[in-house]
């Protein structure tokens, strides 16, 4: 078996075989063993060393499940989109600063005409930073 020089990257079908083994040598690794996996596994698939560290450690690359969510999880709900949504019609949609401001009075009287709030929503549509409701309001 000829080896490969640095810059050939191995085919992908090779990839998904070697990868999950050196993964697996690669955790049970001190420092020291884990840095000379790291070099036995940066000549032959031609990876610098900062995107071949996170390979192993599945933050990067293969391994991880592609159907899967991205990112962090949702922090509110839809009930919690539901009530700011509302709140930001009923208002003249302002921006989220001013909806910020607005919320800690217009939920009093949300309650009363449309339907009382958990503590918990209500609590979660107060904690609303005025970049996460812009962010909130603006996705589809």
């Amino acid at each position: 078996m000829t080896p490969v020089k640095r810059g050939m990257p191995m085919r992908q079908p090779v990839r998904n075989k070697v990868l999950p083994r050196l993964r697996q040598r690669y955790i049970k690794r001190n420092r020291e063993g884990r840095s000379h996996r790291l070099d036995e596994f940066c000549e032959p698939f031609g990876y610098d060393r900062k995107h071949a560290i996170k390979l192993p450690g599945g933050k990067a690359g293969w391994g991880e499940d592609p159907e899967g969510p991205k990112g962090r999880p949702r922090i509110y709900g839809k009930k919690v989109e539901d009530v700011l949504w509302e709140i930001w019609t009923i208002s003249e949609e302002p921006c989220g600063k001013r909806l910020d401001a607005l919320l800690p009075l217009w939920l009093p009287h949300y309650a009363k005409a449309y339907r009382p709030l958990s503590r918990e929503v209500r609590h979660k549509v107060l904690a609303i930073s005025p970049a996460q409701a812009d962010r909130l309001l603006a996705s589809p």
